[in-house]
Order: C-alpha cells, then sequence, then structure tokens
C-alpha cells in the first residue's frame, strides 16, 4: 500500500469528493483517485456501485448525489460504511454542465459542485422517517381516490337528470341508491346494470373508508407516545394529523439553523425577486413538502374564520382575541383571504420549529409572543411589568 494512500486512511478528517450520477443499473461515478492524481469518470453496474460504496478497504469516501429517487437509499448506505453522503437540489447542477447533457457531464458538474462553499444540501431522513411520510402520502392518495370515484358518480348521475349538491361521498351514494331504488320500482330495463354499478362504487368507497379509519387510527396512538408531536398539538388549531405531518418534515430541529429555514424546507414560505434594491414578494409555489401544506391549511383557514367572528361579535369576544388574532386581523384588512391563510401557514411552521428546537419548553407559549407584540408597539409600561415578574 502507498504512503498516500496511508496517510487518507489514517486521518479520519480526509474524505475524497465522489459525485455520483444516481440511476436504477448504471451509474456514473466521478472522483479524483487520491493515489494517481488522476480524474476518475467512469460507469459502474449496480453490482459494482454496490461494493464501491460498501468497500471500507481504499480511500474514505463522501458521495454527492442529486435529490432523486433512491438517493436516500445510497447514502444511508455509505454513511453505515463509514463515509459520507450528502444530498444537493438537481437545479443546482444546471449551471456547471458546460456541455450536452448526458451521464458523464452530469457526474462531472456534481463534481464540481461539491467543491462550492456554503453548498445547499438536502438532510438525509432515516428509514423510519421515510415510512412515517409513506403513511400520509397514502392517506392522501386514498382521499383523492375517493374524490375521484364519487365526483365521476355524481357526474354520471347529472346524465340521468340527478343532482346532488357538493359533499362528500355519502350524499352521491345516497342519491344512487335512491336512483336504483326507483329504477327496480318502475322495472326499467337498466337497473341490473345500474344494480352492478352501484354496488361496485359503494364497496370501494366503503372499503376506503375503513382503510382511512385505520390510518387514522394509527396516527392518533402515535401522537400519544411521541413526545415532539405532544409538544406541536399545544399550538391552536393543531391536530393529531397536522403534528404528525409537521414531526415528519421536521425530523429533528436540529437539522435547521432557525425557523425560517425550516418554513422553507416545507414550502410554506414564499419565494421573491428583485434587483437595484427593490425586492417583490412571489407565490408560495409547489416547492417543499405539498403534503403538510395541506395538512395545515385547513386549520389555518380555521383559525382566519374564526378571527373574523371574533371580530365582528361583541365586545366580550373582542377581548378575548390573541396576539395572533391582532396580528391576522390587521393583514386581513390589507390582503386577500389566500394570502392570508399562506402567511398564517408560514408562521405555524417557524412557530412549530421553535417549539421542538427548545427542549425546555412544554409546549406553546402565547405570553412570549404577546411580549413581542408589546415591543413592537412600544409599550414601555407592560415590558417593565413583565421583566419584574419574572425577576420575582
Amino acid at each position: 500500500m502507498s504512503s498516500t494512500t496511508v496517510k487518507i486512511l489514517n486521518n479520519e478528517e480526509q474524505f475524497v469528493h465522489v459525485a455520483v450520477d444516481l440511476a436504477k443499473n448504471y451509474f456514473q461515478v466521478a472522483y479524483k483517485d487520491p493515489v494517481s492524481g488522476r480524474f476518475v469518470n467512469r460507469q459502474y453496474k449496480r453490482s459494482e456501485f454496490t461494493e464501491f460504496v460498501t468497500n471500507q478497504d481504499t480511500f474514505k469516501k463522501h458521495f454527492y448525489v442529486e435529490s432523486c429517487g433512491a438517493c436516500q437509499y445510497w447514502c444511508r448506505l455509505a454513511v453505515s460504511h463509514g463515509h459520507k453522503g450528502t444530498v444537493i437540489p438537481a437545479s443546482a447542477t444546471k449551471t456547471f454542465i458546460s456541455n450536452n447533457k448526458s451521464d458523464c457531464n452530469d457526474a462531472k458538474a456534481i463534481w464540481q459542485l461539491s467543491f462550492v462553499p456554503d453548498i445547499k444540501e438536502i438532510h438525509v431522513r432515516s428509514e423510519a422517517n421515510q415510512v412515517m411520510g409513506m403513511v400520509l402520502k397514502c392517506r392522501e392518495k386514498l382521499i383523492a381516490e375517493k374524490t375521484k370515484i364519487s365526483n365521476w358518480l355524481r357526474g354520471q348521475l347529472y346524465e340521468l337528470g340527478e343532482i346532488t349538491s357538493l359533499g362528500g361521498s355519502e350524499k352521491v351514494l345516497t342519491l344512487s341508491n335512491e336512483v336504483l331504488s326507483k329504477a327496480l320500482d318502475s322495472k326499467k330495463e337498466w337497473a341490473d346494470m345500474y344494480k352492478l354499478i352501484n354496488s361496485s362504487i359503494e364497496s370501494v368507497i366503503n372499503s376506503i373508508d375503513t382503510q382511512l379509519e385505520e390510518i387514522e387510527q394509527f396516527i392518533k396512538s402515535y401522537v400519544t407516545t411521541d413526545t415532539l408531536c405532544q409538544k406541536l398539538m399545544t399550538m391552536p388549531y393543531i391536530g393529531p394529523v397536522n403534528a404528525y405531518a409537521l414531526a415528519y418534515v421536521m425530523e429533528d430541529p436540529k437539522f435547521y439553523k432557525n425557523g425560517r429555514e425550516f418554513a422553507a424546507r416545507a414550502g410554506t414560505s414564499p419565494s421573491f425577486t428583485g434587483t437595484g434594491g427593490e425586492v417583490r414578494i412571489l407565490g408560495v409555489g409547489k416547492k417543499g413538502c405539498t403534503v403538510l401544506k395541506r395538512t395545515i391549511y385547513q386549520p389555518a383557514l380555521m383559525m382566519y374564520q374564526r378571527n373574523k367572528v371574533n371580530c365582528e361579535g361583541s365586545d366580550e369576544l373582542k377581548e378575548k382575541r390573541t396576539t395572533n388574532s391582532l396580528w391576522i386581523s390587521k393583514m386581513a384588512d390589507r390582503k386577500p383571504l389566500k394570502k392570508v391563510v399562506c402567511a398564517i401557514c408560514n408562521k405555524m411552521a417557524r412557530i412549530a420549529w421553535a417549539i421542538a428546537a427548545d427542549e425546555n419548553c412544554c409546549g406553546y407559549d402565547e405570553s412570549k409572543t404577546s411580549l413581542i407584540y408589546q415591543i413592537k408597539r412600544g409599550d414601555i409600561d407592560a415590558i417593565d411589568k413583565s421583566a419584574e415578574e419574572q425577576l420575582n
């Protein structure tokens, strides 16, 4: 073994940057050989690449891969064998592709990007956390399928002259059973055919309802044993499913520097553009975790509607308004509904990180938000009073 290789093996801080363009069966790997100094950019079969990742006899490797399918798996495999693994956004490599797009050029671009300081990284999730997210995505798929089938049946009933108001699948099934009953009583020639359709759709919807109920029960039992979910459920309007989704996306608050970074990762913070000192705020877009955004949109909308009732209600209701509701009221006077709800979602994500990151925090504390509001409006007496209470 050469002296250079021995030096690299003995130094635990020395890792060779290895860029990988992942695929299903063939992997393009680019790195600079620490012994010969030659730049290597070659293709590996899946079995060869697995051996290359698990091999600990040569040099320590720091694998850089684009965010794609199986990127989390390969990084976990590398870490489990004493190496390092980093996932980078796929859009970041476009700047470094100088020639036509190919596997060879992609791997070279990833290798060049690995030396850029302050590179944006995507943290590697554990297998348990990924399966935790699968539960939420499975729930979303079942709800979407149930909605699609219900809407299809509603459209077919409309062709027969029967209409029903928008709502859950229960209304559509009720109307469908009534149509079937009338057809059987009138001895319509198509009654037997529609009976087959009605029974098929009803069995599918009932089966989906059963599966959704099982998932809901699992989530409720999970949040009762998880400390992070218990802390998140102390937030206003946050239930078991909302806390479960926040805990899945966050996984560990130490992965993020602050609440703003977590909100950006979750996709609740708006993007912006600007030049010459003028910055223009854009929309939220489709970035981040769409499952989480759909999950917390409903409690944010409930918070907006409850605030609207308190503002238009009696003086007793107005006195019970919290600092958050005052913030919502002022913003609702200037912005449309959806913008206000998206802002509430963003604030909920940032508060969730603050609660999770504070190990001494037992849950949501409205008094801390109230103190910030008092500082902003310059209420010096209230600040002095709050400081005296803390000293006593």
